[in-house]
């Protein structure tokens, strides 16, 4: 199994600017060879891919004598996933995938060079094709070997490597009638609602520093375009920027591992996020639904958990839990109450139906420890577990 691991790295001048070449490098040759793409498409209907654009390579660094500074690796790299890119698109266009057209890279969005090999590391340091010196790196997940690296530049100018390392499977634990199950239930307010009736409200921290973060862009705007002051302002808009993304990862990284850790299955709703996204993009840019599927998936693997999904189109939140009546609910009704005496909150009773679903349709019965006899526990003050009981008896007339 393959997986990636993001170290900060702390270059020096003039390896920046040997970083920033390299950058600009593959910039240029992406956007040239996009734009050259295009008219094709549009005089032939075809795309120029990976053979014909390394054809046209050393013609183009006779004509741009500055992408000879950089190492050709990176370059081929840039030609193969831009081949990559527009052979998703056309795949997309016949049905199969989601993939859009692939787009222009601007200089303020920082940006990254990868190198397939020629890289290597000498104790904190990291070694690139073509640059002379090594470049210091933190290396807290003790890297020792590597497949490939991506040199990243944050739009705050922070920079990142990023190595793809190969770790072995984990052995899946054995699944009996003492195993640890649980049904998640995904939303804007709570984040997680487990089928116990414990939940985690969303932090939303986007909000929290929305007021900050206008503020920074109103002042951007009225500056001079590409002045140092506004290139200033930009920096500080990207660094806010960051520390959200940053605040909101870190919260994902320990509820997930809380999640993972306590269960040995977890059944989850398999969401449409894409589709969630155009309905309504801050909600659920502020409930990162995608990155906890995503975290939830790779640490069940690597603790050696199962993880099983239920299809989007089930009925979860308008079933009754206990008898398996359709339910008449509107958006606004939070509380269930069906005449099978059963009276539960509505994303407990979706977790509950997530949780009967994925059982039946992976293993086969529902005859396993109940999630309300195992509760996740938090020792971290920053992750808050509510109970959706006491959090609807306060909300109800």
């Amino acid at each position: 199994m393959f997986i990636r691991q993001q170290e900060r790295l702390y270059p020096t001048l003039d390896q920046r600017q040997f970083l920033n070449q390299e950058i600009g490098n593959q910039r240029f040759l992406w956007n040239k060879l996009l734009v050259k793409s295009t008219e094709r498409y549009e005089e032939e209907k075809k795309f120029i891919f990976y053979n014909e654009a390394a054809s046209m390579l050393p013609d183009l660094k006779e004509t741009f004598e500055f992408l000879k500074i950089g190492g050709s690796q990176a370059l081929q790299q840039t030609l193969k996933d831009q081949d990559q890119a527009l052979r998703n698109f056309l795949k997309s266009k016949k049905g199969d995938g989601h993939f859009g057209f692939p787009r222009f890279k601007k200089k303020d969005n920082g940006g990254s060079v990868r190198y397939p090999q020629g890289c290597s590391l000498e104790s904190n340091h990291l070694k690139i094709p073509k640059l002379k010196t090594s470049i210091k790196f933190k290396n807290q997940q003790n890297i020792q070997e590597f497949n490939s690296v991506t040199i990243i530049k944050k739009p705050s100018g922070k920079w990142f490597a990023s190595f793809v390392v190969e770790v072995p499977d984990v052995a899946k634990v054995e699944i009996t009638s003492s195993s640890k199950v649980v049904g998640i239930d995904l939303n804007s307010k709570f984040l997680l609602v487990l089928d116990n009736g414990q939940a985690v409200e969303n932090q939303k921290f986007l909000k929290k520093k929305e007021k900050r973060l206008k503020k920074y862009q109103r002042r951007m705007s009225r500056m001079i375009p590409k002045s140092s002051n506004r290139n200033k302002q930009r920096i500080k808009v990207a660094r806010l920027h960051e520390k959200i993304a940053n605040s909101r990862k870190d919260f994902v990284e320990k509820i997930t591992t809380q999640v993972v850790k306590t269960y040995d299955v977890i059944c989850l709703e398999d969401l449409n996020v894409k589709a969630m996204q155009k309905w309504n993009g801050r909600m659920v840019q502020e409930a990162p639904f995608r990155m906890i599927r995503d975290k939830i998936t790779w640490k069940a693997n690597k603790f050696g958990k199962h993880l099983f999904f239920i299809d989007r189109f089930d009925p979860t939140s308008k079933v009754c839990s206990g008898c398996g009546s359709l339910l008449e609910l509107t958006l606004k009704d939070r509380w269930v109450e069906c005449d099978c005496g059963l009276s539960i909150h509505r994303d407990q009773n979706a977790a509950k139906n997530i949780r009967s679903l994925g059982l039946l349709r992976t293993v086969g019965t529902t005859g396993f420890q109940a999630c309300g006899d195992t509760e996740v526990h938090s020792d971290d003050s920053s992750i808050r577990w509510v109970s959706l009981k006491q959090e609807t008896t306060r909300s109800l007339p």
